[in-house]
């Protein structure tokens, strides 16, 4: 019982001790602003963000919060889907794949 026990409570400690570190590290970097540059670049490359970079930069979706953990877009907005003509080499659909003009996505 006290191995089952002593487990469960360093496992709960690790989750929490997980959870929290990154947002007290980030508010601690803002209270100093002395590297906004590593915090963007950290928030920048998490995979939602490279997901929404990747969709904005072929014209889909209206995003807020693009500079939190978890951007989002206006609801029942389009977004890209694969491309899979290359299966070896899957990439995002542009508009002009899609078969859809810029003037006809923005109205």
């Amino acid at each position: 019982m006290f191995g089952l026990g002593t487990i469960l409570v360093a496992g709960t400690l690790i989750a929490i001790i997980d959870l929290t570190m990154e947002p007290l590290f980030e508010w601690l970097k803002k209270r100093t602003q002395k590297d906004v540059y590593g915090i963007l670049e950290w928030k920048t490359n998490s995979t939602l963000q490279m997901q929404r970079l990747a969709h904005e930069q072929l014209g889909f979706g209206t995003w807020t919060k693009t500079s939190e953990a978890a951007p989002v877009t206006e609801r029942g907005e389009l977004l890209s889907t694969i491309h899979a003509e290359d299966p070896a080499h899957p990439v995002l659909m542009t508009l002009s794949d899609m078969g859809i003009e810029k003037e006809d996505f923005s109205s």
